[in-house]
């Protein structure tokens, strides 16, 4: 062996004992996991407790198969028990009292062989709708023994340490109570389910574009996965920029680092950032049982500070330019956990600029540009909530392809982390609503609202295409929800984006129209009766109405789609050609 070889395999071999040795890992417990079978059945059929349902072995029967993420009833759906409820008047004559009440979810699954002793392990579930109970292998893992309704969910994560209670070999079993957001609200009643509901799918009782659901869109309506990670873990990694001039971008990378063990632990933070290949490390100590904040930024590495940024930009001013951060939490010696935080550099602005007549128009900037804002409303993905993964990307795409950039998530109807990560990509940006819509500004659990809008805006605020972040559709929050609504995005967002409490006043022109009109009735017409503003904003012949976040027209499906739908007895003789 030549001198050149040895140092060759000397340096590898050294190389290879410095790098940390990898701990963590994540498993989807998903549907999609050809592993994974989700069982769901009502309580009311269910003669056992959850501790019982979640013994490893318990026998479910009688069950339909779940779909997760997903709701209850597109499971019975998809399972055929339902008649397709896109066709004809289906959805209209199911019992929706069969589905307005608690159900079960079960499942197992067995650990992978790559488990090594002394990791520990998360089970985690991205979102539930709308209250739910969680038991693994005969423990009631959430609330108190006897509770019920644990988490009152919506957006809210949660997750939980089972480290101690699963098993290396074998099955394991998870099973988890949903119980759905109102059990009042019937197809035809006028109960006030904005209020006792929120936060949830708010048009999951009916609105004018979409039937009542039954069920309610109640359900597993994230992603449910375990994650293998080390004693200490990142939580909620945050990678903000600010943006002095277009030519310097300053870095700070925010984590929360939790420590799950009684000893106190010496954690090293590295992280990489691509383009650029801007390395940083940080050691913090985190105590015994404890939760430590972690900051770094230009005052630690000043190559935090990046000369030339490529900046995100919004479909049509420029290229939606993004950078990863890889970042990992080290202890004696091994990667405990691991994230990577996709990022975009770029500063929102926002101004009030009077018309030609005096009126208040708000007016976006975004890296010192004014934009003009294109785009529509999303009440949500998909009225059953069966859009995921790449579904999103095409219909984002088409956006894009229509030179649209923004796309308003009325009432936050949207829930999944896809639907941003192609904003993102798309360059659309988003007006980000929360849970509340006119007519009832206020809501019957006050603390679970918050604590869902304080984990939507921590887990959504890395992502650049999130524009404004809206308390109320065509209406403000009560005002104690307002300000907490306020104060807590200008600590967990650095007021980065606006917030803003009402979708239709305050710069804005109103709402509406919510159907057809002849082209000249824009332009004469105010419309205030319809746009909730007093006295009329102004329209002109010769100067438009400002910002408007909604104007709804009637739009048509393709003959082909109708020819789907309509069933050839019901369409009056006017398509004799159609179900053909």
């Amino acid at each position: 062996m030549n001198k050149l070889t040895f140092l060759f395999l000397f340096t590898g071999i050294f190389l290879f004992l410095q790098t940390p040795y990898a701990q963590s890992s994540k498993i989807s417990l998903n549907s999609s996991n050809p592993e994974i079978t989700w069982k769901i059945k009502p309580q009311a059929d269910v003669s056992d407790t959850g501790n019982q349902i979640s013994v490893p072995g318990y026998q479910m029967n009688n069950y339909v198969k779940g779909v997760v993420p997903g709701v209850i009833f597109t499971a019975y759906v998809e399972a055929g028990m339902v008649p397709d409820p896109n066709y004809a008047d289906n959805i209209y004559n199911v019992d929706e009292t069969f589905y307005n009440r608690p159900f079960w979810y079960r499942t197992e699954f067995e650990l992978p062989s790559s488990y090594t002793k002394g990791q520990r392990i998360w089970l985690h579930f991205d979102g539930t709708n709308r209250f739910a109970d969680f038991y693994f292998n005969g423990t009631k893992l959430s609330g108190t023994p006897t509770s019920t309704r644990d988490v009152s969910g919506h957006m809210i994560r949660t997750g939980y340490d089972i480290t101690d209670l699963v098993k290396k070999t074998g099955k394991n079993a998870i099973a988890v109570l949903i119980t759905d957001a109102d059990q009042k609200k019937l197809r035809n009643s006028e109960e006030p389910f904005g209020i006792t509901s929120s936060p949830t799918y708010l048009a999951g009782a009916g609105w004018d574009w979409m039937p009542y659901v039954p069920g309610r869109l109640a359900g597993i309506t994230g992603n449910v996965y375990l994650s293998i990670t080390g004693d200490v873990t990142m939580e909620d990694p945050w990678v903000r920029s600010d943006l002095p001039t277009l030519e310097k971008a300053e870095i700070s990378v925010i984590t929360d680092l939790k420590n799950a063990t009684s000893d106190p632990k010496t954690v090293t933070i590295n992280g990489v950032i691509q383009p650029g290949n801007i390395t940083f490390s940080k050691e913090i100590t985190v105590e015994a049982n404890s939760t430590a904040p972690c900051s770094i930024n230009k005052n630690d590495f000043s190559q935090l500070v990046i000369n030339h940024p490529r900046l995100w930009w919004p479909n049509g001013y420029g290229e939606p330019n993004l950078y990863t951060c890889n970042l990992s939490c080290v202890v004696d010696g091994n990667i405990s956990d691991e994230k990577e935080i996709s990022f975009g550099i770029k500063k929102y602005e926002y101004k009030i600029i009077d018309n030609k007549v005096g009126m208040p128009v708000m007016t976006f900037f975004i890296n010192g540009q004014k934009l003009f804002l294109k785009g529509g409303n999303w009440g949500m993905s998909e009225y059953l909530l069966r859009c995921h993964g790449e579904e999103y990307e095409t219909k984002i795409r088409l956006h894009k392809d229509m030179n649209y950039n923004m796309i308003r998530l009325w009432t936050g109807c949207v829930t999944d982390d896809e639907f941003y990560d192609y904003c993102d990509k798309y360059g659309i940006m988003v007006w980000d609503d929360f849970w509340i819509y006119f007519s009832y500004n206020n809501v019957e659990q006050p603390e679970a609202f918050k604590a869902n809008a304080r984990d939507k805006v921590r887990r959504l605020r890395n992502h650049p295409s999130i524009a404004l972040w809206c308390g109320a559709n065509e209406t403000r929050p009560a005002p104690e929800l307002d300000e907490y609504l306020r104060e807590m995005i200008a600590v967990e967002d650095n007021n980065d984006r606006m917030y803003k409490s009402c979708s239709n006043q305050d710069g804005l022109s109103g709402s509406g129209w919510w159907g057809n009109q002849p082209p000249r009735h824009h332009f004469e017409t105010s419309g205030s009766n319809l746009a909730f503003n007093d006295p009329p904003y102004p329209y002109g012949i010769d100067y438009g109405y400002g910002l408007r976040t909604e104007i709804g027209t009637a739009t048509f499906p393709a003959f082909e789609s109708v020819k789907e739908f309509i069933p050839q007895d019901q369409n009056g003789g006017l398509f004799p050609q159609m179900n053909n």
